[in-house]
């Protein structure tokens, strides 16, 4: 099942999984209502969703790193909320590149995700690794083919030349996937994620 492409039925079984399991469920529950909160003008209110969002999703910031992205989205909070509301992909290498330690692009598009789940899915190495396989069996030629963003042998989600476009590359494999497996719209982009990341 380990390189079985995603089916609605699939993807039921991962949600359901994935919500009979408390050390999942319960903390997702707390993200969700904790990012209804939209505008993340207040230091204490996204310094918390940073911290809790690090924790539970073990993304690996570091404490002083913790503070650091907390104090950026503050300070860019107007143009980065405008961008997250509309889906702007630029928003996640927005949050990924803002001066830290290194590039935080996995938590970005976590952040972003629970910001706006319409619009973001979520990366991690371990989806990598999948669509990976899914690329080995030919799902993304047609993709491939017809974008600039793609160069020599690998879709290079991670060593993109162009690095801000790296969630757009990303996105485009999400949403082929997507397409190409025929997946109900109620499973874009949460559903399909748990099946990804299981």
């Amino acid at each position: 099942m380990e390189n079985s492409l995603p089916s609605n039925d699939l993807i039921g079984d991962s949600i359901k999984a994935w919500n009979s399991e408390d050390i999942y469920e319960k903390p997702e529950e707390v993200l969700v209502s904790m990012f209804s909160n939209k505008i993340n003008s207040d230091f204490a209110n996204v310094f918390t969703k940073v911290s809790i969002l690090n924790s539970v999703y073990s993304t690996n910031l570091y404490n002083k790193d913790v503070l650091a992205v907390a104090n950026w989205i503050v300070a860019n909070h107007v143009k980065f909320d405008s961008k997250v509301k509309k889906g702007d992909p630029s928003a996640v290498w927005d949050l990924a590149n803002n001066g830290t330690t290194g590039i935080i692009f996995s938590f970005a598009t976590k952040f972003c995700s629970f910001s706006n789940p319409k619009e973001y899915p979520i990366y991690d190495s371990k989806v990598e690794n999948l669509l990976w396989k899914y690329k080995k069996m030919g799902i993304f030629d047609r993709v491939i083919e017809r974008s600039d963003l793609y160069h020599g042998y690998r879709y290079e989600i991670k060593n993109n030349d162009l690095r801000e476009n790296r969630y757009v590359v990303f996105k485009e494999l999400i949403d082929e996937l997507f397409m190409y497996c025929n997946l109900s719209e109620e499973y874009k982009y949460k559903g399909l994620d748990r099946f990804l990341w299981k």
